[in-house]
């Protein structure tokens, strides 16, 4: 573990911070499959099945059994097919800051991963980013049984990394996400896609890489 008098740390989302999500992209594709404007992003990320599988108490089977009952009352027999297809769309990522992450640690900083997401998320992610970052630590809402915008995670993070809320940095592309991690005292960025942005301001709470 880092000195603890003189760690700075970066926490770093994942989907929208170092995997691409797109919403508008995401609600183009359910409107181009015969769904109503919004109805897709409900159906995937808006139902009590997914909170329970992102907070582990629930299982993937039971979020996918809820995403197909919802395609089934737009699309009938052809929600499998729209699944499938959406399954099969590659993951964009965010190269500069997974390059930029590495680049933390080597240069002495504390880096973790902190995301809203199901158990399968540590098992995937250096498929899912392209190469191996060497995070000092993974926070997965699954695995812990809570998720952000909750205190409780921000504060879970602190205890698991031996950090002060003045020694982190969050990266998230949620508002409401990055006003709680300011709430609990924490230096937060929401990214937008503007990778000089982010690198700007790091650079401006003192991180050199």
């Amino acid at each position: 573990m880092p000195d603890p008098s003189t760690t700075k740390a970066v926490i770093f989302d994942v989907g929208g911070v170092l995997i691409h999500m797109d919403w508008k992209a995401y609600d183009r594709f359910g409107v181009e499959h015969g769904l109503p404007q919004r109805e897709w992003l409900r159906i995937l990320h808006q139902t009590d099945a997914f909170d329970a599988w992102q907070t582990g108490a629930g299982t993937e089977a039971d979020w996918h059994a809820s995403i197909l009952s919802g395609l089934r009352a737009h699309l009938g027999d052809g929600a499998e097919a729209f699944l499938d297809a959406w399954w099969q769309r590659p993951p964009g990522r965010h190269d500069p800051n997974i390059d930029m992450a590495q680049a933390l640690i080597d240069a002495g900083h504390t880096v973790a991963v902190l995301s809203n997401a199901g158990p399968d998320l540590r098992a995937h992610i250096d498929k899912n980013l392209g190469r191996k970052v060497a995070w000092h630590d993974i926070i997965v809402s699954a695995e812990v049984g809570l998720a952000k915008p909750d205190p409780a995670i921000y504060h879970l993070v602190m205890e698991r990394l031996s950090l002060s809320p003045e020694q982190c940095f969050f990266i998230d592309d949620i508002r409401v996400n990055v006003a709680a991690a300011q709430e609990v005292g924490w230096t937060a960025h929401r990214f937008k896609g503007d990778y000089a942005a982010l690198q700007a301001d790091l650079r401006a709470h003192g991180y050199d890489w």
